[in-house]
């Protein structure tokens, strides 16, 4: 079984990259913060929850984790939503079934109900702190109702610690494909302007040395051939994960040099068809055909438009339409030591989704 694993969260024995996110998650939870990654698809974040997990684990934290996109969205309704949440929450952390206390309480809200259930359920019964890791939270896009008062929840429950000391013994992580805007409006209430943003990067050149022992036994020189990859790549997790994947469970057969192999692999995997059947490269095309419309689609084009004409845009962490293109997938930023721009994210990027798909895109728009 190949020890490369492209998708989903990586099986043990499987290579792992650690990320600077690996470090930084685990100790700001210990600490007691709010946090939140946000990152584009296939980056990696179900890893990194899974072993961020088993470190708090180690150090006496209980943690659990509920899917936003497990709820439900079509026809779902707020007093379900919620329920599924508290009930989620109970099956993660092995609590009784919350059914009892959910009717109990059923003249409250249910969002206070949700609310009443951590405090009086959760770090009422587990005297340890509990982390609860928050996944898929762009699920709540879907909702037919606002997800606002969940997200205005979270804050307050972070800020109630001030009055209630037990409250510090609860830690929120939100994961998810969105900017903070797309989620909740208003920043009075806005956890995200209170939390601690970890970022989640493409692997850097020495990271991704951690796959060399699995390249060693395709070549005589693995130092060169991952150099090759990663020329392509830039780092991008699942495509470096998924060009290496199907290097060790194919023959090196005809002893091609490694450049043409991997080129060769690269048209294959993504140039030739990946719009339609890549898995990153299928969700950009639906996201820029079938997605969200409005202004911040055009302007992302145009922004996109700019970095393929390598003009030189100056990197704004707070920039909302830079922050959706990186979480698109199409772009990332290059820190030359002295600042920080915009890039397109890769070269497969770069040749899939071209000038030409922009025009064609603007052109529908």
């Amino acid at each position: 079984m190949s020890r490369f694993q492209s998708g989903g969260a990586l099986r043990e024995g499987t290579f792992y990259v650690s990320r600077g996110a690996d470090t930084e998650l685990p100790e700001a939870l210990c600490r007691g913060e709010l946090c939140h990654v946000l990152a584009p698809r296939q980056m990696g974040k179900s890893s990194l929850r899974l072993r961020v997990d088993a470190v708090l684990r180690g150090r006496g934290l209980r943690s659990g984790c509920v899917d936003l996109s497990s709820l439900g969205s079509t026809g779902v309704t707020l007093e379900q939503w919620y329920y599924g949440l508290v009930d989620s929450v109970a099956r993660s952390l092995g609590l009784p079934d919350p059914g009892e206390f959910w009717s109990r309480n059923a003249r409250l809200s249910p969002v206070l109900r949700w609310s009443r259930y951590l405090r009086s359920e959760v770090i009422g019964t587990i005297p340890s702190p509990v982390v609860i890791f928050i996944d898929e939270i762009d699920a709540v896009r879907s909702l037919p109702f606002s997800a606002d008062d969940f997200f205005a929840s979270l804050r307050l429950l972070y800020n109630a610690r001030a009055d209630d000391p037990a409250c510090e013994r609860l830690r929120f992580c939100m994961m998810g494909v969105a900017t903070p805007g797309e989620l909740m409006q208003d920043t009075a209430r806005t956890p995200f302007n209170v939390g601690r943003g970890i970022r989640l990067d493409d692997f850097t050149r020495v990271e991704a040395k951690a796959f060399l022992p699995g390249l060693s036994g395709l070549s005589e020189e693995p130092e060169h051939l991952l150099e090759i990859i990663l020329e392509w790549t830039q780092g991008h997790p699942y495509m470096t994960h998924r060009i290496c994947e199907v290097l060790s469970d194919e023959s090196m057969g005809d002893l091609l040099p490694a450049g043409v192999l991997v080129a060769r692999l690269v048209g294959d995997l993504f140039l030739r068809r990946g719009r339609v059947e890549d898995l990153c490269l299928s969700a950009v095309e639906r996201l820029f055909t079938r997605g969200r419309s409005g202004p911040r689609m055009t302007e992302m084009l145009l922004l996109y438009q700019r970095l393929l004409n390598e003009e030189h845009v100056l990197a704004v962490s707070d920039d909302p339409v830079q922050t959706a293109l990186r979480l698109a997938g199409l772009a990332a930023e290059n820190d030359d030591g002295a600042t920080v721009w915009m890039r397109v994210r890769n070269p497969i990027v770069e040749t899939v989704f071209d000038d030409s798909w922009v025009q064609e895109r603007l052109a529908a728009r």
